[in-house]
């Protein structure tokens, strides 16, 4: 590595050391050899010294030469730094502190914690700060936070800054971090920059899978013009193992009070070596509800306690739990939030009354959703259908229901599309099913207009007869891997097959689109799509393209299918008792909100207790929060409604693997340049870092003694061979 000079523009100085050898070369240019017979008894005496004479000559050109390189060094004051040759100019450096505060670092090391003993360092080196020093400082996580970005040259600031890094419940991006540092040295003018990453070496931090991620770092290197040391300081356990708690679930999507559901709790062990006992423990809204042990877990491996639990009470619950502590305690627990229902509010719009039961809509809508097979309504949440017309429809609150049926509904306004769409948008659920007063040019201007479309289908005709029942298609699964069909096929595999549908509504969707799932199509000439799922905002919308009248199709009769396909369709598309509650840390929380609800204040509490008020957006139909930094019970107050709602947030898991990334792995990963060096430094136990904790020494007295040596040895040497000339 390059050594460093307080005044580097001397160094052209060194250009002097030549004179004496272009001295030496003219000379021996001046004389003109000439022969002479007087003098030739003197060319032979000569001749016997010239090997001496030469070796003397040398001597004291190179002696020369090197009095005045040394003396340009001199005057240029070079100086050796902290760490080795790693240069920390007197007045005029740059250090910029990258402290990885993501939440391994909390791993106790023996009294410390890596954080803590990191920070300690971090103090020692900006102790060292002189002159015209400066520096920055960054919270290295997957989102770096800038505590100084610009440069600072007050100790005791960038000291305090230092020493109140807290730890983060964030993962480690040190990448990302390390290329925010370089931008920082590049956009600066001093003439030389120390980093200092602050880190436990933990493999998973220093991934850099994402070529654009290494693209970005690579170019934001390669751009330096300055000289820059890395100076890497592992502040790691050697040996770290770990368990956590990974996750939880519940299999269930709908969560109803007084129908049992299941729990289940993954822990995971990121040691080498087994893991007994384990104890687990099960909290329902902070009231311990259950305790079990895992009698092992094998090592880089994950066990899962199942927990029987059934609610009792409909409203927000969050569920927390905890195992026993360990040498990083942040991932020792782990939280989901749930919504229980006392039952599936659907509202059936019921298009065409008809003369008989069996001739109506509702008909078989509502007895499917009272399913006398009691081996699978047990497994179900129940669902309260109420049943209305198209024209009361109009005036009803939609929000008052987890899922909407529109079942042959001939016409709707403009305006109750756009609050139909509106609460499909804040999470709400909508079915379709077609029938004689569906006509497809209507429902295409309604739900699908060529201007900001509602659904992304056609409608293009109605093909069959409700008279023939000779001539029918049949239905086939387009998507096995769908849960919902998963479910339906697993139940009703032989049911399907007898499936006969008369009269259907053909269209058309655009199925590249990723919110569109095509389930079962109709087995014609075409495959048209018979069930569409689509997502919608926060909700999903689910449509059939043939009727629930026995006119249309047979799936009414199908006594085992059509009550399965119905509830399984139906709460499919409803949210799930844990959809958009359940966040990781740093993920936005986005929560739609009702007329009613906004008329109020909406106050959020964090996990530290702390207060803020929610405003909906400019449509009024939704929250948003962001700074979901810590995990933990977020709780959600809606004074209008006097309703308790909330979510959780949770570490990524990923963060509790603490396998280390080796000092070869490391270097082979960072982006190399020019005017980048690195070096990585491993703190003992006491804090202390080789090397790293002197403070600067410059080395220019040291040289002018050397040179003044070099004077006096030139001038006795000179004396000394001219006595014999």
């Amino acid at each position: 590595m390059a050594l460093p000079f307080f005044n580097p523009g001397w160094l052209a100085g060194t250009v002097g050391g030549a004179a004496p050898i272009i001295i030496h070369l003219l000379n021996k240019q001046r004389y003109r050899r000439m022969w002479w017979a007087a003098m030739e008894f003197l060319r032979q005496a000569v001749e016997k010294r010239r090997r001496r004479l030469r070796i003397e000559h040398l001597i004291l050109l190179a002696i020369r030469t090197l009095i005045l390189i040394l003396l340009a060094f001199v005057l240029s004051r070079p100086f050796l730094g902290a760490s080795g040759l790693e240069f920390v100019t007197q007045s005029s450096t740059l250090r910029v502190f990258v402290i990885d505060n993501s939440y391994s670092m909390g791993y106790d090391l023996g009294g410390d914690s890596a954080l803590e003993r990191g920070r300690k360092i971090a103090v020692t080196m900006a102790d060292q700060m002189r002159g015209q020093d400066a520096s920055c400082v960054i919270e290295a996580n997957e989102s770096p936070v800038m505590l100084i970005e610009q440069p600072l040259a007050d100790k005791k600031e960038v000291r305090d800054r230092l020493a109140g890094i807290e730890l983060s419940d964030r993962s480690g991006d040190l990448p990302r971090a390390l290329e925010a540092a370089v931008k920082i040295a590049a956009q600066n003018e001093m003439p030389a920059t120390l980093i200092y990453v602050v880190t436990d070496l933990q493999q998973v931090d220093w991934q850099m899978a994402d070529p654009e991620r290494q693209a970005a770092l690579e170019k934001a290197v390669k751009a330096l013009t300055r000289r820059t040391q890395v100076l890497i300081i592992d502040v790691g356990a050697l040996d770290p193992s770990n368990m956590a708690v990974a996750g939880l679930d519940i299999p269930d999507p709908i969560i109803a009070t007084l129908l049992p559901t299941k729990i289940n709790v993954h822990v995971a062990n990121f040691s080498d070596a087994p893991l007994t006992d384990v104890p687990v423990e099960l909290f329902i809204d902070d009231q311990s509800a259950a305790s079990d042990v895992i009698p092992e877990i094998k090592p880089a491996a994950t066990a899962v306690k199942t927990f029987p639990y059934t609610f009792q009470q409909a409203g927000f619950h969050a569920v927390r739990v905890q195992t026993r502590a360990d040498a990083l305690t942040p991932d020792d627990r782990a939280y989901l939030a749930v919504r229980v229902r006392d039952s599936v509010k659907v509202l059936i719009v019921d298009g065409d009354p008809g003369a008989s039961p069996r001739e109506s809509e509702r008909f078989y809508l509502a007895l499917a959703m009272q399913p006398e097979e009691r081996s699978y309504a047990e497994r179900r949440a129940v669902t309260d259908p109420k049943i209305i017309n198209d024209v009361t429809f109009e005036q009803e609150p939609l929000d008052e229901y987890d899922l909407v049926v529109l079942a042959n509904v001939a016409q709707i306004t403009t305006e109750r599309i756009e609050a139909v769409r509106a609460y499909v948008d804040r999470g709400g659920a909508l079915m379709i099913f077609m029938g004689d007063l569906t006509a497809p040019e209507d429902y295409s201007r309604m739900f699908a207009p060529a201007k900001d479309p509602f659904l992304p289908m056609r409608f293009t005709g109605v093909r069959g007869s409700a008279v023939d029942k000779t001539q029918f298609v049949g239905l086939k699964v387009a998507d096995e891997t769908h849960p919902v069909m998963q479910k339906v096929v697993a139940y009703t595999a032989k049911s399907l097959a007898g499936a006969h549908v008369y009269r259907y509504v053909a269209c058309t969707v655009d199925e590249s689109n990723p919110a569109v799932h095509v389930l079962a199509r109709f087995n014609d000439e075409l495959g048209t799509p018979a069930i569409v799922e689509f997502e919608v905002g926060k909700g999903r919308v689910c449509y059939v393209g043939t009727s629930t009248a026995e006119s249309w199709s047979n799936l009414g009769e199908r006594i085992v299918f059509y009550p399965i396909f119905i509830n399984e369709t139906s709460q499919g598309v409803v949210q799930s008792s844990t959809a958009g509650r359940n966040l990781a840390v740093g993920e936005r929380f986005v929560r739609g909100v009702t007329p009613v609800e906004y008329n109020g204040a909406l106050w959020l509490t964090t996990p530290r207790g702390e207060v803020t008020e929610l405003t909906p957006d400019e449509k009024l139909s939704a929250v948003r929060f962001g700074a979901t930094d810590r995990a933990g019970v977020y709780t959600l107050e809606l004074r209008a409604t006097e309703a308790t709602d909330g979510f959780v947030v949770n570490l990524d898991t990923a963060e509790s693997s603490l396998t280390r990334i080796n000092e070869q792995q490391l270097e082979e990963s960072l982006p190399k340049a020019e005017h980048v060096s690195y070096e990585i430094r491993r703190a003992s136990d006491t804090g202390a870092v080789e090397g790293a904790g002197r403070p600067e020494s410059e080395i220019w007295k040291t040289l002018a003694l050397i040179l003044g040596v070099l004077v006096c040895l030139e001038s006795f040497l000179a004396w000394k061979f001219g006595r014999y000339r």
